[in-house]
């Protein structure tokens, strides 16, 4: 691993008082009337032409990342994107930005970025923009904006654990967030930027873009465009959908009934696009901003061979009522030569495998309804089909799962409690003596689940403190892949985080947390710590 520290920086020079908490509240239904110009506001001016007053927010650090002779990158100021703002003075030895590579695979490279606040000065929603990217690409962008950009750019939140975004202060306290970057060449510019004012008008985030269905070239077919908007004071304006390939206009989008931060829209391909891949974007705009909080997702139009068909045969009921907190999913796909499908579980994919047309996989469970949809992709465009299964099991207070990307591997899942032992729940010790939660699915074949649970309602005791996630890549069955590893977490009921991670070595064998105790090599990697203090 290469640790690169950057130039000292300002995140907390102006006394800020943030945004306002996200909270439970309910979003405003969109509008079906709402009579917004969609195509003006998908192509505003670009915020980069607005005043500080206009938008009340600062940038208070610009720079680039330049390739070095070690395969690695130094970081440099960019003092031409900050003209206007005579930063040096103010920054210097005031926080601090860093980063560092973990992983290099290919052109892709996995970063950790750190951002540190050692002052007594309070930063709210502080966000790091990727607006001069070049021909690289951020993979796992939080969402897109035109804040201080010429065009709709990656960026990413910090401080996302707190409803406020309110960031850590406090000498050696800071925030780290995980990146992706596919590098294509040239000098990614970025801006680091906190708002100025008391509330932070527009959407924060536009989270779990997805695409579902069957458009064609041939009828159309229909589809279904979803997100999540996350929002701090739940006025939303819009939310709309760019679907001017398809139907030759921009739609809105309305919120789900029963998740009202979810929005989708239903369309066809009433303009028959040709067979291809396409990139479909969403916008999310608050009241009284200028602002535009954006994402994207590809859409796959097929040709005119049919598309595969999916059927569930169990559960073979719709709904199904159980007791357990997780079910087979079993099932068949026809026209269809392919060994990986999707299954979604509320909302949340997963991979899982196909063999000779036949999947069966295992599906964690949340107390209540669960929205099942398995789905494969092949070249007449998307197959699926659907179950609900309601599960009695008692509600989670602390909800951890664990999947990756790739077949026929065996990733594990270490959850270190703040009990009276720091007891950690593994493979080889699934109950915890302190707490009495357990990891209940080891999975040892590939692409996951494994999932540790904790419930009050169940006896187990919720012990405040730092909840540690880790994982260990512990074979490859000798496939030299490089899996993906997906951590989702839902406290008491409720959807808390996601997390990746790039997993590109294996083989190390068993790593149990005694050996780690006793200051032996471990090859856990830390992926997240969840604090219930």
């Amino acid at each position: 691993m290469k640790l690169i520290n950057g130039i000292a920086i300002l995140v907390c020079i102006f006394s800020i008082f943030g945004c306002s908490s996200q909270g439970k509240a309910p979003v405003t239904t969109v509008d079906l009337s709402n009579t917004a110009d969609l195509p003006t506001a998908f192509n505003p001016i670009p915020v980069a032409d607005f005043s500080y007053e206009e938008t009340n927010w600062e940038p208070v650090f610009a720079g680039r990342f330049i390739p070095d002779s070690s395969g690695g990158f130094e970081l440099v100021e960019d003092r031409q994107n900050l003209i206007n703002v005579d930063v040096t003075s103010q920054v210097l030895g005031a926080g601090a930005f860093s980063y560092e590579i973990l992983q290099v695979n290919g052109n892709v490279f996995e970063i950790d970025l750190t951002i540190e606040n050692p002052t007594s000065l309070q930063v709210y929603d502080l966000r790091m923009i990727f607006n001069d990217i070049g021909p690289s690409k951020v993979i796992n962008p939080d969402s897109y904006t035109m804040l201080f950009s010429s065009e709709i750019s990656p960026y990413f939140c910090f401080a996302k654990s707190d409803p406020d975004r309110m960031f850590p202060i406090g000498p050696g306290v800071s925030d780290t967030r995980n990146m992706f970057l596919e590098y294509n060449g040239g000098y990614p510019g970025f801006t680091i930027a906190v708002s100025m004012q008391e509330v932070c008008e527009e959407p924060f985030e536009v989270a779990n873009p997805l695409a579902t269905g069957e458009l064609n070239e041939l009828d159309g077919g229909w589809a279904v465009l979803s997100c999540v908007v996350l929002d701090h004071q739940w006025d939303l304006e819009y939310v709309g959908a760019d679907l001017s390939l398809f139907t030759g206009d921009y739609e809105f989008m309305v919120a789900d009934p029963y998740n009202p931060n979810k929005f989708e829209i239903f369309f066809s391909n009433e303009l028959l696009a040709p067979a291809g891949t396409y990139q479909a974007w969403m916008a999310a705009k608050s009241i009284g901003s200028p602002l535009l909080c954006y994402n994207m997702v590809e859409l796959e139009v097929g040709g005119g061979i049919d598309p595969p068909v999916v059927v569930i045969t169990f559960p073979d009921v719709d709904p199904y009522d159980t007791a357990a907190r997780n079910i087979d999913i079993v099932g068949d796909i026809t026209n269809f030569s392919g060994t990986e499908a999707t299954m979604e579980v509320n909302g949340t994919p997963q991979t899982i495998s196909v063999s000779g047309g036949h999947f069966d996989d295992i599906a964690i469970l949340v107390s209540g309804d669960n929205f099942i949809k398995v789905s494969a992709e092949g070249p007449g465009g998307i197959g699926s089909d659907t179950v609900t299964v309601n599960s009695s099991a008692a509600n989670a207070d602390l909800w951890i799962r664990l999947t990756w990307d790739k077949d026929d591997t065996d990733v594990d899942l270490y959850i270190t409690e703040p009990g009276p032992s720091n007891f950690t729940c593994w493979y080889s010790d699934k109950i915890s003596p302190d707490s009495g939660a357990q990891l209940d699915i080891d999975n040892i074949s590939g692409f996951g689940p494994e999932h540790y649970y904790l419930s009050v309602a169940e006896g187990h005791t919720l012990y405040p403190g730092i909840y540690e996630i880790d994982v260990h890549y512990f074979s490859d069955h000798s496939t030299g892949r490089t899996p993906i590893a997906t951590i989702l977490v839902y406290l008491d009921g409720s959807y808390y985080g996601e997390w990746t991670h790039l997993l590109d070595y294996a083989d190390s064998g068993e790593d149990s947390p005694v050996n780690r105790r006793q200051g032996l090599p471990s090859w856990w990697d830390s992926v997240a710590d969840i604090d219930l203090n």
